[in-house]
């Protein structure tokens, strides 16, 4: 499995490799399977193929984040 999401997942206990099943053997876009945890029920992709251009929109150096402070 080549998603770094899964070994975190088990790390935490959060899945097992025997109550694994495939939902789909391919999402809309690509040729990449859909797992499964039959017992904690996470949904989870086999592969993780993002590119550091992906979000580049989103990210943007010059973007501003406003955070307020809650009165006490």
């Amino acid at each position: 499995m080549k998603n770094p999401i899964i070994n975190e997942l088990n790390k935490l206990k959060l899945i097992s490799k025997r109550n694994l099943i495939v939902l789909n053997e391919r999402t809309r876009d690509k040729q990449i399977r859909v797992l499964k945890d039959l017992k904690t029920k996470i949904i989870f992709l086999e592969k993780n193929i993002a590119s550091k251009d992906n979000y580049k929109d989103y990210l943007r150096k010059d973007a501003k984040v406003n955070i307020k402070k809650k009165p006490n």
